[in-house]
């Protein structure tokens, strides 16, 4: 996660380092070649890449931080916090999907024994969308260790 964060960050400084690098060519370098008249144009190209670069850089980092943001958040609360076991028989996957703390996930769809109700004895264990789906048929017997209802593990048992 932190190889892909400085990934991130490096190809943006050396796209910001070319940015800078292109307006300073169009602001000062043909001043001195140019007549004024001709100026005004390199002004109003240097605005529109200027304000290209800004509004693209806000759109796609904030997007990308927001979303690795999100898996970091995922991934320390799964380190840290309570881990539910349960087993149960597979019934089928839901095959819509959900968003929880701004990921998207898929369910996998159990009958296992109440954790913490008496009366409801389906559950859904939420799997990331990226994440290929466990191959199991229905009506097998499978271990699940869950956060917060996120899967983090699971064998046939």
């Amino acid at each position: 996660m932190r190889r892909l964060r400085s990934i991130i960050l490096i190809s943006y400084l050396l796209l910001f380092a070319v940015f800078l690098t292109v307006v300073f060519c169009i602001a000062f370098v043909p001043s001195r070649d140019f007549s004024r008249r001709y100026q005004w144009i390199l002004i109003i190209i240097n605005i529109t890449i200027t304000t290209l670069f800004l509004c693209g850089s806000l759109f796609f980092y904030g997007l990308k931080f927001r979303r690795v943001r999100y898996y970091a958040r995922m991934f320390r609360d799964m380190e840290s916090g309570l881990k539910d076991e349960a087993t149960g028989i597979f019934v089928e996957y839901d095959k819509t999907l959900t968003t929880k703390d701004g990921l998207t996930f898929y369910s996998l769809v159990l009958d296992a024994v109440p954790l913490r109700r008496d009366d409801i004895s389906i559950r859904k264990v939420l799997i990331e969308h990226t994440r290929p789906k466990p191959d199991l048929l229905e009506g097998e017997r499978v271990k699940v260790v869950t956060h917060a209802n996120i899967l983090v593990a699971w064998e046939r048992v």
